[in-house]
């Protein structure tokens, strides 16, 4: 634990020395101080997540007022949130470093709250004092507010951004009232089971984490807000922060123990409207970096399920089920952190190079970027749960979970409850292959669909996306490793029964791995042999220009025409809005059709409920009139007012 506190000291003064030391060395100091902070807590988290020999650490830190004892604690589940942490911090700060020296005048301050952001988190995850961990909890929120304010670059972006910091307060509210109530009912301030309303409680604390992790319906800032942040902005906050949420979720079920069954199905019914809405929307949008933050959404749904349904499970008894489920999760989480950065990490490349993020306006950036095309290709592999890329393990985990489920309770109510569910999944998974395959061929592929000169991809931006992209292969090839990673945690929530069926895992994903390096030499060899009976020559001509002399990026499927079909028939849910000029007569002017697609969330609930809260504040408006004798009388009235209460209570 002492390794924890120095990793958040030395977070800490790096973000000191970056307001304190000469511009020239401020940032490249505070990068030092962060990768050796994250590396401090990887080699811990790992350390206790592989060796059963090591045990968990705590620290009590005394206070006299007004928390007396607060302990900070690492057990398996902080370890392996902490893993997901400090890889991201790793990844992120080079990201935000490389930022920093290519905008040379950006602001010094992005590297002072950027560890302050880093230090709230892993804290957050140690902590077992409720209040604290809300502490922890607030300042996380604004000095990642601070980094959204700080990349603000557009007037009419900003109530966006506002809307992000009253999400944010509204979830943290919603905890410190189940914290309360739950300290009051227990005498404790340690997170625990309390004595009554436990299933009311634990969906409180859901919803409250909800918020951070982006469940519907819960997610309305987080669309608007991504596409307006850099890279490493965005991936900080879908590659990890929502990850906070997740653990929250974890931490919320395996301190309560036992809960309520309709509380399962609740999380479950959650997630699987998060997994298909977050989809289909990102499915039909035009921004990179917007589809990514559907994708995330949607990706938090699929995490969602297998915590739904291992609750389902493990109410019920069924051990096996119950850690497929989870181990599917946890997986799901982990591998998330790696491609969804390297995504964003991609679209940045794409948007400096082209100078823009509309998927219809480009085309062909894979002759420029071939590097940042063959990240987000991998990526985007293992985004849709490809064998033999990460994203696979996960999912394919949760599908085991969900059918051994069906096999030891054949009833009608759970036998339709999970087939929804698998459908569901299998569904999303359809649809995000489709998306995804229109995301890359539509961006990299063809010819270039406007003038701008596109500019060659730097060579600073290679280190994450080769990384990244070699851990996505590795661990889709090698999956059992990631079952020893969230062993632990769920022997901690299992107990010894676990044990039992961790055997049967093992051996699986042993057979799985098996089968994908077979699958990987075989493609390996093909493309070998292909490559000699060529004798090493490339033949490249031209397609088929369907009538045309010369190829054209008119002639290209667009963004739009790729996904209408199925946008069209479900243009209610997405709440398709059409602009269009028809050609007609013999000498028609220029058409032109555009769609726009509103999120049903914010049209049907939130923007008309901001509406009448708008209405009921400007009932107030006339209490400010600008008039200093207004506001003098103001003073006097409180004033006699309270010594009129001093009066009455002696």
């Amino acid at each position: 634990m002492n390794k924890i506190f120095l990793a958040a000291a030395l977070f800490s003064a790096g973000g000191i020395l970056s307001v304190i030391l000469p511009k020239k060395i401020s940032k490249l100091v505070s990068f030092l101080f962060i990768i050796a902070g994250s590396f401090i807590i990887l080699f811990s988290a790992m350390n206790y997540l592989l060796f059963s020999s090591v045990t968990g650490e705590s620290i009590s830190i005394m206070f006299s007022f007004p928390f007396k004892e607060v302990l900070f604690k690492i057990d398996s589940l902080s370890a392996f949130f902490l893993l997901i942490l400090s890889c991201g911090f790793i990844f992120n700060s080079y990201s935000s470093y490389i930022n920093s020296v290519k905008k040379k005048h950006s602001s010094r301050f992005d590297f002072f709250f950027l560890p302050v952001f880093y230090a709230a988190m892993i804290l957050a995850v140690t902590v077992s004092h409720s209040i604290v961990f809300i502490s922890l909890w607030e300042i996380m929120t604004l000095s990642s507010f601070a980094l959204v304010m700080l990349n603000h670059s557009q007037i009419e972006d900003f109530p966006f951004k506002i809307n992000y910091l009253a999400a944010m307060h509204i979830g943290m509210f919603i905890l410190l009232g189940a914290f309360l109530y739950i300290s009051a009912d227990t005498s404790s301030f340690i997170l625990s089971a309390p004595h009554h309303f436990k299933g009311i409680m634990f969906i409180l604390l859901f919803c409250g984490f909800a918020f951070k992790a982006e469940f519907v319906p819960f997610h309305p800032w987080a669309p608007h807000l991504y596409p307006e942040m850099p890279a490493h902005v965005s991936a900080a906050f879908s590659g990890f922060m929502m990850k906070l949420g997740i653990y929250g979720i974890m931490r919320t079920f395996i301190s309560f123990g036992e809960i309520p069954l309709w509380c399962g199905y609740a999380v479950l019914g959650i997630s699987l409207a998060t997994t298909f809405y977050g989809i289909i929307f990102a499915f039909v949008q035009r921004d990179i970096k917007r589809l990514l933050a559907y994708s995330s959404i949607e990706n938090m749904g699929i995490i969602g399920i297998g915590i739904g349904s291992g609750i389902i499970s493990f109410h019920y008894g069924y051990t096996t089920a119950g850690i497929f489920s989870f181990a599917g999760a946890l997986i799901h989480a982990l591998n998330h952190s790696i491609f969804k950065p390297l995504l964003f990490y991609s679209a940045e490349v794409v948007e400096n190079i082209t100078g823009t993020r509309d998927v219809e306006k480009l085309g062909g950036v894979m002759k420029y970027a071939p590097v940042a095309g063959t990240a987000f290709l991998v990526a985007s592999l293992s985004i849709c749960g490809i064998p033999l890329f990460a994203g696979f393990a996960g999912e394919f985990s949760i599908y085991i979970g969900l059918l051994k489920a069906i096999v030891k309770n054949p009833s009608a109510g759970n036998v339709v409850f999970s087939v929804l569910a698998i459908s569901l999944l299998a569904l999303s998974g359809a649809i995000a292959l489709i998306t995804f395959a229109k995301a890359f061929s539509v961006i990299f592929l063809g010819e270039k669909r406007s003038q701008h000169k596109f500019e060659k991809e730097s060579a600073f931006s290679y280190f994450p996306l080769i990384t990244l992209s070699l851990i996505s292969f590795v661990s889709g090839i090698f999956p059992q490793f990631l079952v020893k990673l969230v062993s632990r945690p769920l022997l901690d929530i299992f107990g010894m029964e676990f044990y039992a069926s961790f055997g049967y895992i093992s051996q699986l994903f042993e057979k799985l791995s098996f089968v994908s390096i077979l699958l990987s030499s075989a493609i390996l060899v093909l493309c070998l042999i292909r490559y000699f009976l060529s004798k090493g020559r490339i033949r490249i001509s031209d397609t088929w220009g369907c009538g045309y002399d010369k190829p054209s990026s008119r002639i290209q499927y667009t963004g739009f025409g790729f996904s209408e079909n199925f946008s069209s028939s479900i243009s209610g849910v997405l709440q398709q809005k059409d602009k269009k000029a028809s050609a007609s007569g013999l000498f028609p002017r220029e058409a032109f059709f555009a769609a726009r697609f509103f999120d049903i969330f914010e049209s049907k609930i939130y923007y008309p409920m901001m509406k009448y809260f708008r209405h009921a504040l400007s009932v107030f408006s006339n209490i400010q009139m600008g008039n200093t004798q207004i506001y003098v009388l103001y003073g006097l009235f409180f004033a006699l007012a309270a010594v009129i209460w001093i009066i009455a209570g002696a």
